[in-house]
């Protein structure tokens, strides 16, 4: 005779609006996703790239963070979150005013992840904001998937 098995298996379906989960990965770092930011992660998810991707990841946030920290007289603020299926690396100038030496350093760097083998798994977009208040740039953030760069807060 033989016997079927059956794995366990939990949909995920669009309809469901308010659905949460608690993620606990084994280095039992606790975390809250919603559905879609379940959703959207397994869309970017690739488990045959998985090891070079965290070892890029790891590089990209040390990269990002001296970006950050040699730019710090003029960042409020620098996030890396997730937005649309791509990382996005989300800076806050000090200033109100359109700083197109700043800008040009930061469309510099997008290139030179974008080109650059040492980043070949990942995908970045950069993008910068006058200095705004915490409702403006928070919604460019998923609360649960985004890192702070700190040395470089106004405060």
């Amino acid at each position: 005779m033989c016997a079927a098995t059956q794995e366990q298996v939990t949909r995920l379906n669009w309809s469901q609006a308010d659905l949460r989960f608690v993620i606990e990965p084994q280095d039992e770092d606790r975390f809250v996703m919603t559905k879609e930011e379940v959703i959207e992660a397994c869309r970017v998810y690739d488990k045959a790239k998985r090891g070079s991707f965290q070892v890029q990841f790891k590089n990209l946030i040390n990269h990002l963070c001296a970006w950050s920290y040699a730019r710090q007289g003029r960042l409020a603020h620098a996030f890396l979150t997730l937005r649309e299926s791509r990382l996005l690396f989300l800076v806050v100038t000090k200033g109100t005013a359109y700083d197109d030496q700043f800008e040009n350093e930061l469309t510099a760097l997008d290139i030179e992840i974008a080109n650059s083998d040492a980043f070949s798994e990942i995908s970045l977009s950069v993008q910068s904001l006058p200095n705004c208040g915490a409702h403006a740039y928070r919604s460019f953030c998923k609360p649960s998937v985004t890192i702070q760069f700190g040395g470089v807060s106004a405060k």
